[in-house]
């Protein structure tokens, strides 16, 4: 058939034979998918390397991270490609603990690294696997910054990721960091876990790997249920050209008080030409009664048509602390 084609073509002349047109069509990439690059690109801008680890993990390695924070039995391969790998993965974290551990061990003092990928999970009632994406990062360090600077850290990229997806602001007044068991596989009292309503979507905290020396910070969120959340549709306002007040705010208050709960009764009190709180300080020490905490925060003043007066001001800031000692006891430390 295709000969006698050529030979009618031949014969009539190819070059009167008319030209289609052929047809082309773009489709747009998913808003989701552009601001997973941008994800990327956070990470990136935090001095993080992108990894690319396997899907198929070890099922006796990290363990504990993976029956705590993932949900239901691992898938198992039938024909894995190695035998030690037989496993679909439920978290990211144990292939970058495993990079982590290799580049210590061959004498890279300081590692970072990320990674965005799919992950499987058990849902009751299907026969297959649930794919998810994640996001999870580690630091390590031979002689990192110990403590509540290194927690600071790598919660910091965890909140700084929930504020480039811009989640819904009701649902980021329903998220909450509370500490993690200690069956959790990561170090008791360093750690936190990420909750929104009673969903647990991430995990921040320390670890530690055998044969490596050093502090082991690592965290992971699921990426693609934030996404669900995020807000594609951006509003843009006219910023105010008018000059800013800050009030630092000094209190103390009782141990079982998180900052979530001052956050909530600040944003609560609608506090006229509030523009921004921010957290600053946490003290414990023998100058404070015991069970109390002395917690620092500040708060930024502003207005679109004028200049605040700083009496104003003060008179808004005094009203939010006698809020603070109704509702929490809490005393402005002098």
């Amino acid at each position: 058939e295709i000969d006698l084609i050529e030979e009618v073509g031949r014969i009539h002349g190819l070059d009167r034979v008319p030209d289609r047109q052929m047809e082309v069509r773009t489709v747009p990439e998913a808003d989701s998918a552009q601001l997973s690059e941008r994800v990327k690109s956070l990470m990136e801008g935090t001095g993080h390397h992108e990894s690319l680890t396997f899907s198929f993990g070890t099922a006796g390695e990290f363990v504990e991270i993976g029956n705590w924070w993932c949900a239901g039995e691992p898938w198992i391969v039938r024909n894995p490609v190695r035998s030690n790998e037989g496993i679909l993965r439920r978290s990211v974290l144990p292939g970058l603990l495993s990079c982590v551990r290799g580049n210590r061990l061959h004498g890279v003092e300081t590692v970072r690294l990320f990674e965005v990928a799919r992950v499987f999970h058990r849902r009751e009632g299907m026969d297959r696997p649930v794919e998810k994406i994640h996001l999870a990062w580690v630091h390590s360090c031979f002689d990192g910054v110990e403590g509540t600077e290194a927690y600071r850290e790598v919660r910091g990229v965890a909140d700084a990721v929930l504020d480039l997806l811009r989640i819904d602001k009701h649902v980021r007044s329903s998220a909450t960091w509370n500490p993690v068991p200690d069956d959790s596989g990561m170090l008791p009292g360093s750690s936190a876990s990420l909750y929104v309503s009673t969903e647990r979507l991430g995990i921040v905290g320390a670890v530690e790997l055998d044969g490596v020396s050093g502090e082991t910070w690592c965290g992971e969120l699921d990426l693609g249920t934030l996404l669900d959340y995020a807000q594609f549709d951006l509003r843009y306002e006219e910023f105010s050209r008018q000059p800013g007040v800050r009030r630092d705010v000094n209190i103390v208050i009782s141990d079982d008080i998180l900052w979530r709960d001052i956050s909530t009764e600040v944003e609560a009190a609608q506090l006229e030409n509030l523009e921004d709180l921010t957290f600053v300080d946490l003290y414990r020490g023998k100058q404070l009664p015991k069970g109390h905490k002395s917690v620092t925060f500040n708060l930024t003043f502003r207005a679109g048509d004028r200049t605040l007066t700083h009496e104003e001001v003060d008179e808004t800031v005094q009203g939010l602390i006698e809020r603070l000692e109704e509702r929490l006891q809490a005393k402005l430390r002098t």
